[in-house]
């Protein structure tokens, strides 16, 4: 779990008035260290690839409830949308 969550459950649950960075060493000292995470990261040259997202929106233009569908396109190059 992660530390955060813990503290947010104990501020909300039992009012805990200590500080976040408490419940970190609270943590680390009880569990040890958090192991590292692996991470993979994959390089695509430009043009190659993109990632395409689509949702749908509910807004109000001129007074009606409009439903709009909204497509994103994220290049993996540059990360840009």
């Amino acid at each position: 779990m992660q530390a955060r969550t813990v503290y947010e459950q104990l501020t909300r649950a039992y009012d805990y008035p200590g500080s976040y960075h408490a419940v970190v060493r609270h943590l680390r000292r009880r569990y040890g260290a958090p192991p590292v995470r692996a991470l993979r990261r994959l390089e695509t040259p430009p043009g190659v690839q993109s990632q395409h997202d689509w949702f749908e929106v509910v807004t109000r233009r001129a007074g009606r409830t409009t439903r709009l569908s909204v497509l994103v396109g994220t290049l993996s190059h540059s990360r840009g949308r």
